[in-house]
């Protein structure tokens, strides 16, 4: 039991990504501010006004992770990016620091945007394991 509960902040700090300290804190702005310059280096050729692949359109999306679909969206965008699946093969790939600084972005207001609406999600909390 000790074991257990002294392990639990490195497993919730294992899930949400060693970028993540409980120390820092969401910018004022939403994700899409902070994002814009990586957004329209490396996203908006495809995913843009001029061209939509997979029918999504960064320039539009709200930042605001609260908006209905914009925390789904923005997850799968997230995903997208830290597996390297986007940029695309045969695109310019953004630098290190600029992908993992992209990535801890996305990571902190999504963390944020979930601790928001955590109450508002049925069924997200620990299980009962008695009857």
């Amino acid at each position: 039991r000790c074991c257990l509960i002294a392990m639990s902040p490195i497993f919730a700090w294992l899930l949400l990504g060693p970028s993540i300290s409980a120390a820092e804190t969401p910018a004022a702005g939403d994700v899409a501010t902070e994002l814009k310059s990586f957004l329209q280096q490396h996203c908006l050729a495809c995913h843009g006004p001029d061209l939509q692949e997979s029918d999504l359109r960064l320039d539009t999306l709200s930042g605001d992770l609260l908006k209905p679909n914009a925390e789904e969206v923005w997850a799968g965008v997230l995903a997208r990016i830290a597996h390297g699946e986007m940029p695309p093969r045969g695109e310019p790939r953004p630098e290190a620091k600029s992908l993992e600084q992209a990535v801890t972005t996305l990571q902190r207001h999504l963390a944020d945007a979930a601790r928001k609406t955590a109450h508002l999600k049925p069924g997200r909390g620990p299980r009962r394991l008695n009857r």
